[in-house]
């Protein structure tokens, strides 16, 4: 397989840093939710699971992006 010499904007790098932090962040609040037990628990669980897996379909998708350009023809 022939290497890329594409390089990737620090601006794309900057997207990846930032989403990853934001999905460690939404596993931890999940994880806090799981470990609590109060009124309303299963539903503040069920929103923490959401955003993490928003957080982690923003993490692929830049992941991807970063493949892509990386794998182009040159």
């Amino acid at each position: 397989m022939a290497q890329s010499t594409a390089q990737v904007p620090e601006e794309l790098i900057q997207q990846l840093h930032q989403a990853t932090d934001r999905f460690h962040a939404a596993r931890e609040e999940l994880e806090r939710w799981m470990a609590a037990s109060e009124y309303r628990h299963q539903q503040r669980i069920a929103a923490a699971g959401e955003r993490l897996r928003d957080a982690e379909r923003e993490v692929e998708e830049i992941e991807k992006r970063i493949s892509d350009l990386l794998h182009r023809p040159v």
